[in-house]
């Protein structure tokens, strides 16, 4: 069967008979090769162009495992198959088997455990910044430095408007909730760094004055707030690494806060160790949160005994241990799980994620439906619960906040999130390191049972989040292309990371991605055709602007060079911290939001 008439028969198989308008026409109509149009659009057009001729040499790989002789249901279930054989997992089974295959037998308990998380724990998070809605009440310096006609550069999930009241700012929200909870439990004062990334590079100009400004009338006691811009970012690497202008201005491309979240990611990690070596060499270990994460202290305490910091003291993180396939591996990493708001009255223990509704599997879900794995991975992993004298699991599906790693551990093995990440940056970050050992030891991610941080996302966001639906559904796209390309091309380790990282993060990596995001998105459109035909069109449009500009990278082979630069850049980084120095006090002080 040609590529052509497989996609004819993709067509007969998930649409629907009848369509409902224009649109969901168009797209039949391109599946069946009646027309070589989607949507008229000269961009979307010349994109898919593009695309169906990747698709139709990923289609050569496939197209013995398909007969087209089978009857429907055959068909549909041989589809599924052989693009996401995950819809067919067991859901119990697989489960069960996870949970076997991350257990890990302690050998050993850490040695340099955390006893006042207080003063050994560097809270980290990312402030988002996007265009003012209105921008007419901004204060008169800000207008006079923001470019309002300049393009958006970089898309994030749910970035902060400069202009958004109080009660729907997610930095204000965040911060002041880490302080009240922080209140429940100690007098001391904790320190936060921030990462500040903004979609619109003139937003950086008025970034810190803008967070000053926002908590001028707000008390904080239990928090000192610092701020890295690029600019600061750039300033605290002068200082490191002064003298040495070459190696400054290689590692100044790779390690900053601008950018995609890969970037702000890893430098919130690794802030950890100039934070340790220069400023305060208490600090034993990082600890990321979202801004719309929250520590439920009476939750806490009522189901787990123990206050949200209280977690942090734990034996396990830093232990040595066995995993299951007799590898010896380095709890070096923590993660901790959520709960939603919503639920959080009926258990501290109910996952963040639905089981999927099976009557809704439909149209592009036969291509791919990560839901499943995601669900299964987090009843596997998230939601396991010790009894006394259990021996921990390891994780690898882990979340951006709730994640911490300790600083002689990012030391010793160096992971770092690509800064051409632009979703998933929290499971991409261990893939550096994902076969490395350091003496004999494999770096893993404890699962910390009791760590657990109520997610609010849906009461105070709900709206900005709408408004960002479609560049977070575009970024699911991209992680199918990178994350493979990341495996197979660069890492060159596709068969053990894919088995390894089963079944949620493997599920976005694929030897077919091409032929996975063509028919996921022609179905994608038709389905929201279905409700709203200016929806298909800007997704379409949208996908088409974004993932044009990421397989031209993949194609000249600019990704692949991109992560060896900035393996060295990361090595050159970590390398540096070999004793403690001092510091321009004057340059803290310039990084002050919150005192």
């Amino acid at each position: 069967m040609s590529f052509e008439k497989f996609s004819a028969e993709i067509g007969k198989l998930l649409l629907d008979e009848n369509d409902r308008n224009q649109t969901q026409k168009k797209v039949k109509n391109y599946l069946n090769n009646i027309s070589g149009k989607i949507i008229g659009n000269r961009t979307v057009d010349s994109f898919f162009g593009k695309l169906q001729k990747k698709a139709a040499s990923d289609y050569e790989i496939i197209k013995k495992h398909y007969d087209s002789k089978e009857s429907k249901n055959e068909k549909i279930r041989r589809i599924q198959e052989i693009f996401f054989p995950e819809n067919l997992l067991d859901y119990e089974k697989t489960a069960e088997d996870i949970r076997k295959k991350r257990r890990v037998r302690i050998t050993g308990k850490s040695e340099n455990q955390v006893k006042n998380p207080y003063k050994e724990i560097l809270i980290t998070a990312n402030a988002l910044l996007t265009m003012p809605e209105d921008g007419s009440n901004l204060p008169e310096d800000f207008i006079k430095k923001i470019d309002f006609t300049e393009k958006q550069k970089y898309w994030y999930d749910h970035p902060v408007p400069i202009d958004a009241p109080d009660s729907e700012n997610e930095i204000i929200y965040g911060l002041t909730k880490l302080n009240e909870s922080l209140s429940v439990e100690t007098d001391e004062k904790v320190t936060v760094v921030l990462s500040v990334s903004c979609t619109h590079d003139s937003l950086n100009t008025i970034a810190k004055d803008y967070l000053r400004e926002i908590f001028k009338n707000y008390k904080l006691g239990r928090i000192k707030v610092y701020a890295f811009t690029e600019e600061d970012v750039g300033k605290m690497l002068n200082l490191i690494f002064s003298g040495n202008n070459e190696k400054y201005n290689k590692i100044k491309k790779t390690i900053g806060v601008q950018g995609k979240y890969g970037r702000h990611y890893s430098f919130l990690k690794a802030v950890a160790a100039f934070w340790k070596y220069y400023v305060d060499s208490n600090i034993k270990a990082t600890f990321k949160i979202d801004l719309d994460q929250v520590f439920d202290q009476k939750t806490l305490k009522k189901y787990t005994g123990k206050y949200a910091f209280e977690n942090f003291k734990d034996d396990f993180w830093g232990a040595s241990g066995t995993d299951s396939n007799g590898e010896e591996v380095r709890l070096g990493m923590i993660a901790g799980s959520l709960v939603n708001d919503y639920d959080i009255d009926k258990s501290l223990f109910i996952p963040d994620v639905k089981k999927p509704d099976s009557s809704e599997m439909a149209y592009d879900k036969f291509i791919f439906n990560s839901q499943k794995p995601q669900y299964i991975s987090t009843i596997a992993e998230m939601s396991t619960r010790y009894k006394r004298g259990d021996n921990p699991i390891i994780r690898y599906h882990v979340t951006g906040g709730t994640s911490g790693i300790l600083v002689e551990d990012l030391i010793s093995y160096k992971p770092f999130t690509p800064g051409f990440i632009g979703r998933a940056e929290d499971q991409a970050f261990i893939l550096s390191v994902i076969d490395k050992k350091v003496n004999g030891k494999y770096l893993r991610y404890y699962h910390s049972d009791s760590l657990v941080m109520r997610h609010d996302k849906h009461s105070l966001v709900k709206r900005t989040i709408e408004k960002s639906e479609t560049s977070k559904m575009v970024g699911d796209y991209e992680r199918i292309l990178l994350f493979s390309y990341y495996a197979d091309k660069i890492l060159n380790k596709y068969d053990y990371i894919k088995e390894e990282l089963f079944p949620f993060t493997a599920c976005f990596i694929s030897k077919i991605p091409y032929i996975i995001i063509y028919f996921r998105a022609l179905l994608k459109a038709y389905a929201l055709a279905g409700e709203n035909e200016v929806d298909a069109e800007e997704f379409l449009l949208n996908l088409s602007d974004r993932l044009n500009n990421v397989i031209e990278h993949m194609d000249n082979d600019y990704y692949y060079e991109q992560y060896f630069k900035e393996k060295q850049a990361w090595e050159d980084f970590y390398n540096h911290f070999d004793g403690y120095k001092s510091f321009p006090k004057s340059f803290i002080s310039s990084l002050s939001v919150i005192s």
